[in-house]
């Protein structure tokens, strides 16, 4: 293992509550995941990141991961897929790139990395800034997605007898996650994204095997975005989930290109706190985060995950003092909101 530059050094110690750290995932291989010319992912995005939260003072530790095992890429893949993508051929990239292979299969290493922490007990909040790769299935890429690391971490961690809440706010339906773990009784997701919007799908609930869907129509505002946060998480509670996964995409701010959505700064930063509130009360602090969609890469993609650690960090912190999560924390204009997002 070794620090990122500037950062601090990685440390296997268990985590003291006093001093919860963010634990994040960074490796220079991460860089080489650059698809072609004027494509829309970036991956500096990590990068800087990493340099913002650690230009603000968060209590922070930085693990290089190495590179998935082809047995934990196979947990949530065919086998002659997985020899496909190690081996560079991908419909994400043209020609033969073993290079993207390798560093499609380090990013999955990170949340798998922090995985293993999360279930030894030395990582509370974990961040894998090139992590949620939620687009892509069983035998197939999609959406800049080679690997679902999100859905071999819900694999995982609920083969280890854990129940599992991913949330999903990115801007594009998180189908894949979706897909890969609605038959495990032992996970649940919730997945708030931007209609009509790639990959087209995502407009129906399936409560029998705990998926639940927000599909936001057009240019929706963060107040939209904060009501269905706040219906996940009432839902979620009634789940009992362990650990949050959180697929944190910075694509619904209200700039990006790849979205119609509106949403603001502090509608990240409040739905983050939103869920920190609901992790101190229900799974122990737990929280893994992916990075997941985003694409402005040097200014707001970035800024809007930091901020999103921030909240993190600072409401599982503080939350001891004042364990409770309810329909309190949904505001009744959330409240109004939420009618028109669901009808039930």
């Amino acid at each position: 293992m070794s620090a990122f530059v500037g950062g601090a050094v990685a440390s296997g110690a268990p985590v003291e509550r006093a001093e919860l750290t963010v634990d994040v995932a960074y490796s220079a291989a991460y860089l080489s995941w650059r698809l072609g010319v004027g494509h829309p992912t970036n991956p500096e995005r990590a990068t800087v990141a990493v340099e913002k939260l650690r230009d603000s003072g968060v209590p922070m530790r930085i693990f290089e991961p190495i590179a998935a095992t082809v047995g934990q890429l196979e947990t949530v893949h065919d086998p002659s897929y997985v020899r496909a993508c190690l081996a560079g051929r991908s419909a994400e990239w043209s020609g033969t790139r073993p290079d993207l292979g390798r560093a499609a299969a380090v990013m999955f290493g990170g949340t798998a990395m922090l995985v293993e922490r999360m279930l030894e007990g030395t990582t509370t909040l974990g961040f894998n800034p090139q992590g949620a790769k939620h687009h892509a299935g069983y035998a197939h890429s999609s959406g800049f997605c080679v690997f679902n690391d999100m859905a071999f971490a819900a694999t995982a961690l609920a083969a280890a007898g854990w129940r599992v809440f991913y949330l999903d706010w990115d801007a594009h339906h998180g189908d894949g996650v979706e897909a890969l773990t609605a038959d495990n009784p032992d996970v649940m997701t919730a997945s708030i994204h931007n209609v009509p919007l790639f990959p087209g799908t995502g407009y129906d609930d399936d409560p029998d095997r705990q998926v639940w869907n927000y599909p936001l129509e057009g240019a929706a505002t963060g107040g939209a975005m904060l009501a269905a946060v706040d219906d996940a998480l009432v839902r979620a509670a009634e789940f009992g989930p362990d650990v949050v996964l959180l697929a944190a995409g910075a694509d619904g701010h209200r700039d990006d290109p790849l979205s119609a959505l509106r949403y603001d700064y502090e509608h990240f930063a409040s739905a983050a706190t939103r869920v920190a509130q609901f992790a101190a009360r229900h799974c122990e602090r737990r929280v893994l985060v992916g990075g997941a969609g985003g694409y402005q890469p040097l200014t707001h993609t970035p800024a809007i995950w930091a901020a999103v650690l921030l909240a993190l960090r600072d409401g599982l912190a503080s939350a001891e003092a004042s364990l409770g999560y309810g329909c309190h924390s949904c505001t009744h204009e959330s409240r109004d909101l939420m009618k028109g997002v669901r009808d039930d």
